[in-house]
């Protein structure tokens, strides 16, 4: 294994707003505190009951998606750890 996924990173305006909102529909905690990153005005996160952790990024200028066209594409992206930087771009080749 050459990283372990963290989290799916959503990008918003506000990140905080949209927790609370994937929480309504998902259940879960919103901020819990986590070693692996610190919540802000920046930074929300939910820790579902699954066990899959959702985090909201702010965005300066963020405009939202516009679903089905592509002016505006869908916006996320995965978090992984890794513990050995080297070893992963080696194997990975980026």
């Amino acid at each position: 294994m050459i990283a372990e996924l963290e989290c799916v990173v959503l990008d918003c305006p506000d990140p905080r707003e949209l927790a609370v909102f994937y929480a309504s529909l998902l259940g879960g905690e919103v901020d819990r505190p986590d070693r692996r990153w610190e919540c802000d005005a920046e930074w929300s996160t939910l820790h579902t009951p699954s066990g899959l952790v959702l985090a909201f990024q702010r965005v300066a200028g963020y405009r939202p998606p516009r679903w089905p066209g592509q002016e505006m594409p869908q916006q996320f992206h995965l978090d992984f750890g890794v513990t050995d930087p080297e070893r992963a771009h080696e194997e990975v080749g980026w």
